[in-house]
């Protein structure tokens, strides 16, 4: 038995974004954007089986290829009250550009299978009555018609199938439901607040065998999420001040969540890894002088941590994360913000990509701070090679190279006063690094004693 959600795209489009104003809509369209339609559609109706279906492991999914996304500017009014707030129709409150994205569709049906399910019969019949009440998937502007089938579903031969649990290159993570996900909603409609932080899963075709070989080769850093923040402002900051911009960053940041801060954000404790704070130089390109174009978080998994910043960036509930740094010795204040348009006219250096691969050769565009100094007991390669092995990678390193200067012109080259944090720390030895493992490894990658404040950052090696 089997249990088969259809979803039909009434206008032959879908319009939906992953929740960063610009971007693309998600495809296919997360499970757990299905399930929070169920439950809006049935009113709080039909909870048992709701609960029942929270509890399933992510369903396969069949839908076509979305052709390119077409984005649409307009105005929309800001849920925040603010005295100096000019809409006409809701006073307090201001409006703001956003730009939203709808994705033409080749064929409009979109189908969600639970291939080992055995519902009830109640279970059935709520489930189809509430998939027949919904009347919209993303935004308003795509309705859709649904039905539910106690069958296995029969894609065509162009049909893609979207298998879940495994990884690929260039295939999504998708939102899913969870035990306990219908609370969630019901408690974060009650308190005006997103349902945070969401649970993932990760989703690839079922005929990307290439993609799945890799995949199974794959090596993730320790640094699982990474969060980017383009420069907003004009200033030119060379690469040589990434110090002073991370450790102004990571100030900046414990203001703004002041109480009970996550040891994984603040780095105090146990906690390993934790929060990386890092600039982002302009490299690996011919004119490139290492000058900074955004910042970045780096973090591992932890909900608790990832709420709290996402609370301290988005502080205005616009849903654009933004920090301002006035702590920089000669700059009144540097603006970091996510655009309004998404990665558009954004520098390829200041985009998630850039510094997350997969590749199997990466190199530092900041030098690395060895763990151990070099010594008449200690070899300069038994040096690095610990340095490597403390963010658990030494395992499937098969090159090195090391120097005291860049690879690649335009990387960072820093002076040994540039390598410490405060005036009374000692210099410590550093090198510019050069990698290769016998699998890709996935980005962010931060060598060295420094790695926190951004020193031994490296970028998939091309040259």
């Amino acid at each position: 038995m089997a249990l088969t959600i259809e979803v039909r795209f009434l206008l032959g489009s879908f319009a939906a974004s992953d929740g960063h104003d610009g971007t693309p809509p998600e495809w296919p369209p997360a499970p757990a954007r299905l399930f929070s339609g169920l439950v809006a559609a049935c009113e709080g109706d039909h909870a048992e089986a709701l609960r029942w279906l929270e509890s399933q492991p992510a369903p396969v999914i069949y839908a076509c290829e979305a052709g390119p996304a077409v984005s649409h500017p307009q105005w929309l009014v800001t849920n925040a009250l603010e005295a100096a707030g000019g809409s006409a129709r809701h006073p307090g409150r201001k409006a703001i550009q956003r730009s939203r994205s709808r994705a033409h569709l080749r064929d409009p049906l979109v189908v969600y299978e639970w291939q080992a399910a055995e519902p009830s019969k109640h279970d059935l019949e709520a489930l189809d009555d509430a998939a027949r009440r919904l009347h919209y998937l993303g935004r308003p502007i795509s309705p859709v018609a649904a039905r539910v089938l106690a069958e296995a579903h029969s894609p065509l031969p162009d049909v893609q199938s979207w298998i879940p649990g495994e990884r690929g290159f260039a295939s999504p993570r998708l939102r899913v439901p969870f035990s306990g996900y219908l609370d969630a909603l019901e408690s974060a409609f009650d308190s005006g607040v997103h349902v945070d932080p969401p649970v993932y899963e990760n989703y690839r075709r079922a005929d990307d065998e290439a993609t799945a070989r890799m995949v199974e080769r794959e090596v993730a850093s320790p640094w699982r999420h990474l969060l980017v923040l383009p420069l907003a402002s004009s200033a030119w900051i060379p690469g040589e001040r990434t110090l002073e911009v991370t450790a102004a960053l990571r100030s900046a940041l414990l203001d703004l969540i002041s109480n009970d801060v996550s040891p994984v954000v603040s780095g105090h404790g146990k906690a390993a890894p934790h929060c990386a704070y890092l600039a982002l130089p302009d490299v690996g390109h011919e004119h490139a002088d290492g000058h900074l174009l955004g910042l970045a978080l780096a973090l591992p998994h932890d909900p608790e941590g990832i709420r709290q910043i996402r609370r301290a960036l988005d502080a205005d509930d616009t849903g654009r994360y933004r920090i301002a740094l006035r702590n920089v010795r000669g700059f009144g204040e540097l603006r970091f913000e996510q655009p309004v348009d998404g990665t558009a006219g954004v520098r390829w250096g200041a985009r998630r990509e850039r510094w997350t691969g997969p590749a199997q050769r990466w190199r530092t565009v900041l030098p690395a701070i060895l763990d151990k100094a070099p010594s008449r007991r200690v070899s300069e390669a038994e040096a690095v090679l610990e340095t490597v092995a403390n963010i658990g990678l030494r395992g499937v390193l098969v090159g090195l190279e090391a120097q005291r200067s860049p690879f690649v012109r335009g990387d960072v080259a820093l002076r040994s006063d540039r390598t410490r944090r405060r005036r009374e720390d000692r210099i410590r030895p550093y090198r510019h690094l050069r990698l290769e493992f016998d699998q890709p490894v996935r980005g962010p990658l931060l060598v060295g004693a420094m790695r926190h404040f951004g020193l031994g950052l490296c970028v998939p090696d091309e040259h």
